[in-house]
């Protein structure tokens, strides 16, 4: 590496008062010369030495070389390094706002394309039809350039509502059939289902906090022959925290009212119990309550005779005997309800076209009237439901019949002055049951809907028994029952009538859903689509011209709709701020090159800006630049010149700054080689780097004659630009310029997911870039999937065993991995944990390093990183980096080769080294570093048995803590 000296120079009236150590300065008006001690300068009393520099300061003279880059035929761009986009005469940010659409117009709408979704450009959205609970609107085809990312940004607002969250089984048993499923909370918490089992018995399912299973079987067994059609049960849970279940049996052999008990835990407190046997058929209803006072009261409907009713004490004995209410021969249904206000029990019982109420007190006796009419409309009550509604003092009462839906009000003080109304509309035929669930000032039905045959649910207002939430259908089911399970969440539990030979139950729960819009893109014209989260960018697999956009709108509830208000396409990076780098390769210039002036074409838009910077070494250093203003690089030898552009476009949407092209003009100082004076070294100091260095170079000058070599080569590692980086691996300290050991990497830089050999990179899965991009040394690179965690990607070694005992992970801001695992195997199959991390903040998105146990440290031919858990909980896992690394005590430093005019035989190589307990060793090479030779420090050497060669390197191996700070080696 040549060095020539670099002086300051000027008038003497502009001398500073001070200068960098060991920095010459030179008048060229009093022809006197200055040194720099740090603090201050000295005159230099050497007046041969000034003589000197005089004589070459006149024989001085200037070169220059101009270049224009315009970016259309071979442009000179550093793909590598470059993350700004390249096109055709011109460089600019990946952000550009390409298409906006409003909705003012359906310019961009494909009618044949969309379904269920209405455009209104006077309002400027796009909503779901009334009574559609999903559509997509589609636009037509958006022509751009090769495109092969893009970015949506959309207006949207969603509501919510109530809606289906799931379904799911409460039995799988197809052997059996499963009817009249039953539901409660009992007193610890937990949820039941208790369910009748044709010709088996009842079943009970128990679940415990978070849904998990306590218990789940067959509670009781019949003692009787039954009949499918007119079996029922009810349940009600008591103070003792035990499940009472009443059973009727319809066999034409004996009629009989059973009671059984359950305990908390599915075992039987009570066997089914024959609390009553007598004539007439019992219809499909039952009633089962607990008092105040624990006793349970039980009611049911008997088309003979009276409906009946008896009251058990808390240990199942007797407290009012089997007891008859009212007269009608064609009784129906019965439900027992508790009034606190008056402290009285409340019997409703359908008679024929009209139902009934009746009060008993809680020792038995009937209060009134047994028969108070509620409502005698010609009305055929198939089923019906009631509750209490002791805000208004009401019995609230709902029945399917066979025309309608319809409902009743009724004072329990005066019962003559009920009210009727129907809440659903016309019906054909009565079918299957209703039940009610009062939920704060709504009341929740479920009831099975003769026309659709399914399952359907509504709310109605409490006060103005007004439907404020449509009927929405679940599926087919006959029997159906509302309730809340112990975390509050609405259930519709049901037996599957009509869907197979033997029905099982099964559980809807319903909870407060948001409307959705879910947005995905394609540049094939709707071949592939792919999924666009908001703000995220989408690599498409290969450029298009054809963008099209697509949006699903989705509503729990088909009175709600979301607004879909319009949508920004943006190609390439999101709409937030962005900053991009262009750097070129190699540029025309003087050799060597000591100065550099750089004018630019570039617009910079509403708020854009573009920083500008040069190198002399290829990017070793970087030195701002000012456009039109010329700049003088600190080591004026180097001869690679290269230029760097940091373009910024602004978070608005006014467009990005952009670059045409440049001119960059280069140019140095050199001596016209007929004036050389033989009394001064033909390589010399740069004196610029600190006293240090440049004692160092001097006295290396010094000894030249001593070893009476006449070549010599100086590098002080002001840069890297005499180093052979792909063939050392020492560490470059860029603050103290100098090499030591440290920490190496056991991967190298990858080009691709299989380059260089024989290195491997893969993954489980790719949505964005390549598994290889971990490894590439790039933070602007990364590996991404918008699919649910877990992901890995791995690394294949080739074959060879290696340690590592630290890593350096680095994520993408907004989607970074959370909770991972790294993990080692020797036969890419079985994998052992090296380290793991849960719930991690990120602070610092680049290079956070962790540490590997030291029981971990093991030699492994694999290594992956497996994501468990990712930020903001989108599905997205995006990382950039990933290094594995090792710490050494041994590394070594090679030289580019010096190209010399005949073979080299001598050598000596000194070292401004620090050993600090270690060592350094020196080889040299003169046939390119095929042949090495020993060079024992500041000692002559001869290497000329060496093959015959003309590429002198040298080589330093460098041991523990020992240091590096510069070398030089003298040859003939």
């Amino acid at each position: 590496m040549t060095i020539p000296i670099k002086f300051r120079r000027g008038l003497k009236a502009n001398l500073p008062s001070t200068a960098t150590a060991g920095e010459p300065l030179f008048t060229e008006d009093t022809h006197e010369m200055f040194m720099g001690t740090g603090d201050g300068i000295v005159p230099v009393s050497d007046h041969a030495l000034k003589m000197r520099v005089d004589k070459l300061e006149q024989s001085r003279s200037t070169v220059s070389h101009t270049f224009t880059e315009d970016f259309i035929l071979a442009p000179r761009v550093d793909v590598d390094k470059t993350t700004a986009l390249l096109s055709t005469g011109k460089i600019r940010t990946s952000k550009l706002a390409y298409h906006v659409d409003d909705f003012s117009s359906k310019d961009y709408f494909d009618s044949d394309n969309s379904f269920g979704v209405n455009m209104d450009t006077t309002a400027k959205k796009v909503t779901l039809n009334t009574g559609t609970d999903k559509g997509a609107f589609v636009s037509t085809v958006i022509t751009t350039e090769d495109t092969d990312r893009v970015t949506l940004s959309t207006n949207v607002v969603n509501r919510s509502g109530l809606g289906l969250l799931k379904t799911e089984k409460v039995t799988d048993d197809q052997s059996k059939a499963f009817y009249y499923p039953q539901t409660l909370v009992d007193r610890s918490g937990r949820d039941w289902t208790v369910s009748f089992v044709s010709g088996v018995g009842i079943h009970a399912e128990i679940r415990g906090e978070g849904g998990s299973v306590v218990f789940s079987g067959i509670v009781f067994t019949f003692p009787y022959t039954y009949v499918n059609t007119y079996h029922t049960h009810s349940i009600a849970v008591d103070y003792n925290n035990r499940v009472w279940v009443t059973v009727l049996n319809n066999s034409s052999a004996a009629r009989v009212l059973y009671v059984g008990a359950i305990n908390p835990n599915g075992t039987v407190y009570m066997s089914l119990t024959n609390y009553y046997q007598g004539a007439g058929i019992f219809l499909p209803a039952c009633s089962t309550v607990v008092d105040p006072n624990g006793r349970v009261w039980i009611g049911c409907a008997v088309t003979t005779g009276f409906s009946k009713y008896l009251v058990l004490e808390p240990d199942g004995s007797t407290y009012v005997p089997i007891t008859s209410l009212g007269n009608s021969s064609t009784n129906s249904h019965f439900k027992f309800l508790y009034y606190a206000k008056s402290n009285i029990m409340v019997a409703v019982i359908s008679m024929g076209s009209n139902l009934y109420m009746v009060k008993l007190n809680l020792d038995g006796a009937v209060l009134g009237a047994i028969a108070n009419t509620i409502n005698s409309a010609a009305l055929t009550h198939s089923n019906m439901d009631a509750f209490i509604d002791e805000s208004s003092d009401r019995l609230c009462t709902c029945a399917v019949t066979a025309s309608a839906l319809v409902t009743y009000r009724t004072n329990i003080d005066t019962p003559a002055t009920s009210t009727y109304s129907s809440v659903v509309g016309t019906f054909t035929s009565a079918r299957g049951h209703v039940s009610f669930y009062k939920d704060g000032a709504l009341v929740r039905v479920v009831y099975a809907h003769p026309l659709t045959t399914k399952l359907t649910y509504l709310a109605v207002s409490i006060t103005g028994w007004s439907k404020v939430e449509p009927d929405s259908s679940i599926q087919d089911g006959l029997r159906a029952y509302f309730s809340k399970d112990s975390r509050g969440k609405l259930l519709i539990s049901y037996d599957s009538g009509g869907r197979g030979t033997n029905p099982q139950v099964e559980r809807a729960t319903i909870d407060v859903v948001p409307t959705a819009v879910v947005m995905s893109v394609t540049n094939d014209n709707g071949i592939t689509w792919f999924n666009a989260p908001e703000g995220v960018e989408v690599e498409f697999p290969t450029a298009g011209k054809y963008i099209r956009i697509r949006a699903v709108l989705s509503t729990p509830n088909p009175t709600l709709t979301p607004d879909f208000n319009g949508y920004t396409l943006v190609i390439g990076n999101n709409v937030g701020s962005l900053t991009q780098e262009f750097v070129s390769t190699k540029l025309p210039s003087v050799h060597p090159i000591g100065f550099a002036t750089l004018t630019a074409d570039q617009v910079l838009g509403v708020g854009g800006y573009i920083n500008w910077f040069v190198s002399n070494n290829g990017g070793g250093d970087w030195v701002q630049v000012e456009l039109g203003n010329q700049v003088s690089f600190p080591n004026p030898v180097n001869s690679d010149l290269r230029v760097k552009a940091v373009i910024t476009s602004p978070s608005s949407m006014s467009g990005t700054p952009f670059i045409t092209g440049y001119t960059l003009v280069s140019s140095n100082i050199i001596l016209n080689p007929d004036i050389a004076d033989p009394m001064l070294p033909r390589r010399v100091v740069d004196l610029e780097i600190n006293l240090l260095k440049t004692n160092f170079k001097l006295i290396t000058y010094m000894n030249a004659p001593k070893y009476g070599l006449k070549n010599m080569v100086i590098d002080t590692f002001t840069d890297l630009s005499g180093v052979d980086i792909a063939k050392s691996q020492a560490v470059y300290d860029h603050e103290q310029k100098k090499f030591t050991t440290g920490i190496v990497d056991i991967v190298p830089l990858m080009t691709a997911n299989n380059a260089p050999a024989p290195f491997v990179a893969a993954a489980d899965l790719v949505t964005y870039g390549a598994a290889f991009m971990l490894f590439d040394r790039s933070t602007a690179t990364y590996w991404g999937s918008t699919s649910n965690d877990p992901h890995w990607i791995s690394i294949d070694l080739g074959g060879a065993e290696q340690t590592i005992d630290r890593y350096l992970l680095s994520g993408m801001s907004k989607y970074a991995p959370t909770s991972w695992l790294l993990q080692g195997s020797n036969n890419g199959s079985t994998w052992e944990t090296l380290h793991s991390v849960s719930g991690y903040v990120w602070t610092n998105y680049e290079n956070n390093e962790f540490t590997i146990p030291i029981s971990n440290i093991k030699p492994y031919k694999y290594y992956r990183i497996y994501v468990t858990a990712s930020q903001y909980g989108l599905g997205v896992t995006q990382i950039s980096e990933l290094r594995l690394q090792r710490a050494v005590d041994q590394n070594f430093l090679q030289s580019k080769p010096e190209i010399t005019t005949t073979p080299p035989s001598k050598i000596v190589i000194v070292g401004d080294e620090v050993v600090a307990g270690g060592k350094i060793e020196y080889h040299a090479s003169r046939d390119g570093g095929n042949t090495w030779t020993v060079v024992p420090a500041e000692t002559l050497t001869d290497i000329s048995s060496q093959p015959v060669g003309t590429e002198l390197v040298v080589k330093a191996t460098i041991h523990g803590n020992a240091e590096l700070n510069a070398w030089v080696y003298y040859y003939e």
